[in-house]
């Protein structure tokens, strides 16, 4: 999918969100959290907008990094996933 399609998905999911009460009160909550104030619309969308490729992979890169993930087996058949290599 091209970066703009991409970018178009997240801009569209974050406006219908703003029909719901719900949602609406969980992107301010968020906003407030992380960047100690609230984001309007044309904020955030601005930040989407801003996305580069290098971007994406970079945190792509250290989310995958073997390094960084963490796993948890439950169940069962869990010890028998053993045998893949990053477990």
């Amino acid at each position: 999918m091209p970066p703009s399609m991409m970018k178009n998905q997240i801009k569209g999911s974050l406006l219908i969100g703003q029909d719901n009460p719900k949602r609406r009160a969980s992107r301010n909550t968020r906003s407030e959290l992380y960047y100690n104030q609230i984001l309007t619309i044309e904020e955030i969308c601005a930040k989407v907008d801003n996305i580069t490729n290098h971007d994406v992979k970079r945190i792509s890169t250290h989310m995958f990094d073997p390094g960084n993930i963490g796993i948890t087996l439950v169940g069962p058949n869990a010890s028998s996933l053993r045998e893949y290599s990053l477990i």
